[in-house]
C-alpha cells in the first residue's frame, strides 16, 4: 500500500504541473489534497526531487505519445 501511495504521488508530480506546484509549497497539504496518504520520510524524499527535472520528464513523456486519428495512443517510434 505505502509503493502505491509513493508511486501515485511520483506519477502526479510528472504529469500534473498544478499538483506539482502545490507540493513543493506545502507537501503536506498537496498530498493530503489528492488524497495520497504519505509518510514524511517519504514526503521528504520526493522533495529533494527538482521540480525541473520533473518538468523535463514530463516533456519527454508527451513527446513520445501521439494521438492517433481515432483517439488511441500509441508510442511513436
Amino acid at each position: 500500500m505505502i509503493r502505491q501511495a509513493m508511486e501515485q504521488a511520483l506519477g502526479k508530480l510528472v504529469m500534473d504541473v498544478r499538483f506539482r506546484d502545490a507540493f513543493f509549497r506545502d507537501p503536506m497539504a498537496a498530498s493530503l489534497a489528492a488524497g495520497i496518504q504519505l509518510t514524511e520520510h517519504e514526503r521528504s524524499a520526493l522533495g529533494r526531487t527538482r521540480p525541473g527535472a520533473l518538468a523535463a520528464f514530463q516533456r519527454y513523456l508527451d513527446g513520445k505519445r501521439i494521438e492517433d486519428p481515432i483517439g488511441e495512443l500509441r508510442e511513436s517510434a
